[in-house]
């Protein structure tokens, strides 16, 4: 693509990805609530419900600043997906780490990038979740929640965890692209 297009094709874009990150919001927040009231899980719930305060706050000034971001609206859609990057850490982090099945929401970033903004910032993007998948090893995590992954039927909650993480990547990828298509 030219300069021009690019610049206006990451301009249109901006916007729904501010939309699908009030969409991610809601899951974020109804994940909460399941692992806690379905699975039986005890998260720290305020911690997380920081976190994704975070996303909400930063999208709401998204909203505020993105008539002032002019020529740069590529830098923006690249902040916003590494901001997005470093949530699903913190996320991750407080909610089983490693161990989590979300995990694979990482690739959502990146194939968002890879589409939207192309090679070099997808692989910035790539290598910051792999920074951040890898980070899960290293942080602190609740004990507890760890050995809920290692008790009785376990696997099997893993397992419908990794089931419902592919078909949310899936569906926010095949959705994304599908538009990015119909729009090009």
């Amino acid at each position: 693509l030219a300069p021009s297009d690019r610049a206006a094709l990451e301009a249109f874009w901006l916007p729904l990805i501010v939309r699908l990150r009030w969409l991610a919001t809601a899951g974020q927040l109804a994940a909460i609530g399941a692992a806690r009231a379905l699975l039986g899980l005890e998260l720290p719930v305020g911690w997380l419900l920081g976190v994704v305060g975070l996303t909400l706050a930063s999208n709401v000034l998204l909203g505020l600043l993105r008539p002032r971001l002019g020529a740069a609206p590529g830098l923006a859609v690249f902040a916003v997906l590494a901001l997005d990057v470093v949530l699903l850490t913190g996320l991750l982090a407080l909610a089983g780490g490693p161990w989590n099945p979300f995990s694979v929401l990482y690739l959502v970033q990146v194939a968002l990038a890879a589409v939207v903004l192309g090679v070099r910032p997808a692989v910035a993007v790539a290598l910051l979740s792999a920074a951040g998948y890898a980070a899960l090893f290293f942080l602190p995590g609740d004990s507890a929640l760890q050995h809920a992954f290692h008790g009785p039927g376990a696997m099997a909650l893993h397992l419908a965890g990794m089931w419902i993480a592919t078909a949310a990547a899936a569906g926010i990828i095949g959705v994304f692209v599908a538009q990015i298509a119909a729009a090009l």
